[in-house]
């Protein structure tokens, strides 16, 4: 696990039941046999649109769920982006669940990083 972290999340969802990651975020929380789940955040999720996007379209807010180009994102991931800008009240909330394998979690560098995230998670610019 010596691998440094990028500033842009990988979107693949590795499979932590077959060994393609160590540790995960996921939401919904995930209840498959072996998989050991902690509740770190709960965030809000507004439709969200990039301002070029909204530059070209007039949008109409009753519309907005229909329309492409318009994502529901939780807002710990869209204020990481300025482009973004929330274009509705939150239409959702949903819990953010750190994951690992039962087999891994008393493993030291699986412990030391679930203890970041819930560092990163609880702080002024965490995942609520």
């Amino acid at each position: 696990m010596n691998r440094a972290f990028a500033r842009q999340p990988e979107t693949h969802r590795g499979d932590l039941s077959r060994g393609e990651a160590d540790l995960a975020l996921r939401t919904p929380r995930p209840h498959h046999t072996g998989l050991v789940t902690a509740r770190i955040a709960h965030t809000s999720v507004p439709l969200y649109a990039s301002r070029s996007f909204l530059g070209r379209k007039r949008l109409q807010l009753r519309d907005a769920a229909s329309v492409r180009g318009v994502p529901i994102i939780p807002q710990f991931i869209a204020r990481n982006h300025d482009d973004l800008v929330a274009v509705s009240e939150p239409v959702g909330e949903q819990d953010v669940w750190l994951v690992t394998h039962s087999e891994y979690r008393r493993h030291p560098k699986v412990r030391a990083t679930a203890d970041f995230l819930k560092e990163i998670a609880k702080g002024a610019a965490g995942l609520a």
